[in-house]
This record gives structure tokens, C-alpha cells and sequence, in this order.
């Protein structure tokens, strides 16, 4: 399995863990609510700015956020 195939997996848990919803994920990133429901969609497969933009702004590491690691879990950044 490709690791981006793990993306929108990965976003919806991280979604579900921060306990908050895509909108408000959308304020906090920048990254527009509409672009954010089709990455979870997985109809459209993001930039490595907004992936980046993402995982810093969220503390996941981002490597875990493109499938890499443990699925159990969320991997942090230090």
C-alpha cells in the first residue's frame, strides 16, 4: 500500500483525536474547509506545503500524517 493511500485515514483519526471537526481544522491550518473534505475524501491528494502546514500546526509527526509508523496511535512531534 502506497503511504499517501493512508492520508485521508490518517487526517479523519487525527480529526476524531483532536476532537474537533474539519471546519475547525480549517481555521486553525489555513487550509480551506472545501480542500480539507476532499482530502478526507480522498478524492484529491495534498501539496507537501499543506501536508507540512498540517502537521506542524496539529504537533503530528509527518511522517506518521503520510502513513508511515504505527496506526495504533498518533506519533507526535517533540
Amino acid at each position: 500500500m502506497k503511504p499517501q493511500s493512508d492520508f485521508p485515514s490518517r487526517l479523519r483519526l487525527l480529526i476524531k483525536e483532536l476532537g474537533t471537526s474539519q471546519k475547525r481544522l480549517s481555521l486553525i491550518t489555513g487550509v480551506p474547509e472545501a480542500s480539507l473534505s476532499r482530502y478526507v475524501a480522498g478524492t484529491v491528494i495534498p501539496t507537501s506545503t499543506v501536508v507540512i502546514k498540517i502537521a506542524e500546526t496539529t504537533g503530528v509527526d509527518i511522517g506518521w500524517l503520510l502513513g508511515f509508523g504505527s496506526d495504533e496511535e498518533i506519533e507526535r512531534t517533540n
